[in-house]
């Protein structure tokens, strides 16, 4: 029977999973501003108006319950990955905050610099680039911790200034603009703009493949995590090799225009790079000093917690759908009412 540790635990990897496939998408959709001409901007900046918020509520969920559930490794984290974890911060804030503005020019028929959606694609771009840096030191074992005191025993940089952990973050950066593109497929119904995203969506995916296997060939010297996971857990390399033939029938799918199946083996991949990566992880916090028993609250304040968790999460759940419902519905979009912007 496992503990509440675990559990809570489970549903923090399950928050990090719905984040990719909904807050992760907008950024990826939102870094292709960077290199997206008038039309395509427009498409993608009226589909992130009425959620992009909403999305960022599953970030917080995990950061609430790695505070709660897992304050000592809450505190290591903070403490030694404080640098990524503001470069992250600044760019979530700038992101929404230039969003704003775009959304507002927009509705009042002005014109919007080049400069707006510069920043837009830029916040777009470092946001995942962060939380993949983040995510590949925790998984690394750069961060070497006192398991008794919490007490951080590396530098500030070198644990993340390291090829590994930068990678990862590219890596998050190409499986989020892969995640966007598919997605901006079915957000327009002109034919050349839904070409256009494909083909995005065909070069993202491309990339994130080699990316992947970069990672996983310097696994070995880089990811402390991953090399003991792929020598202990067979389940995580059938996961990873899950995500790769996902991957390759995403590819397949969107070069032949069957753009329905190909958005849903996307999301798939991302599944599956997530949950393998937990499960080789597992059960570890921060690696390798760090584990769900012996960096948790007590007991006490975890069985509450964890018939919190359930009961919100009831309530949550299908009310996000709902939302989502309501919102992207084809004929709610400003899109499919017949106004089609131009620009390819």
């Amino acid at each position: 029977m496992f503990q509440p540790e675990f559990w809570i635990a489970f549903i923090i990897v399950l928050a990090i999973a719905i984040y990719s496939l909904t807050g992760g998408a907008d950024l990826g959709a939102g870094a292709w501003a960077l290199v997206s001409r008038k039309g395509q901007r427009q498409v993608l900046s009226k589909a992130l108006e009425p959620i992009w918020e909403a999305n960022h509520v599953w970030l917080i969920v995990v950061v609430v319950l790695l505070f709660v559930a897992f304050p000592k490794a809450f505190a290591a984290i903070s403490v030694a990955l404080h640098i990524p974890l503001i470069v992250m911060l600044l760019s979530i804030v700038v992101r929404g905050s230039v969003l704003a503005y775009i959304l507002y020019y927009e509705k009042a028929q002005r014109r919007i610099s080049g400069g707006l959606y510069f920043l837009f694609g830029l916040g777009s771009l470092m946001t995942p680039m962060a939380m993949g840096t983040i995510i590949g030191t925790v998984f690394s074992g750069n961060v070497r911790v006192d398991p008794a005191t919490g007490e951080v025993l590396t530098d500030y940089v070198t644990p993340w200034l390291s090829f590994y952990p930068l990678a990862v973050g590219v890596l998050t950066l190409l499986l989020f603009t892969f995640l966007g593109a598919s997605y901006l497929i079915f957000e327009t119904p002109d034919p050349a703009l839904k070409r256009s995203f494909r083909l995005k969506a065909i070069m993202s995916g491309l990339l994130l493949g080699w990316m992947t296997l970069v990672c996983f060939s310097f696994s070995e010297g880089g990811s402390l995590g991953l090399r003991i996971g792929f020598n202990q857990k067979l389940w995580s390399l059938i996961y990873f090799s899950l995500s790769g033939l996902a991957a390759i029938g995403a590819l397949m799918c969107f070069i032949t225009k069957r753009d329905k199946l190909g958005r849903f083996l996307a999301g798939g991949q991302a599944l599956m790079i997530i949950f393998g990566w937990a499960i080789s992880q597992y059960p570890n916090v921060l690696v390798p000093d760090l584990t769900i028993s012996n960096s948790s609250s007590p007991q006490e304040l975890l069985n509450p917690l964890l018939v919190a968790l359930v009961i919100g999460l009831a309530l949550i759940v299908p009310l996000f759908v709902y939302f989502y419902w309501v919102f992207k519905k084809p004929q709610l979009s400003p899109f499919h009412s017949g106004a089609t912007p131009s620009g390819k």
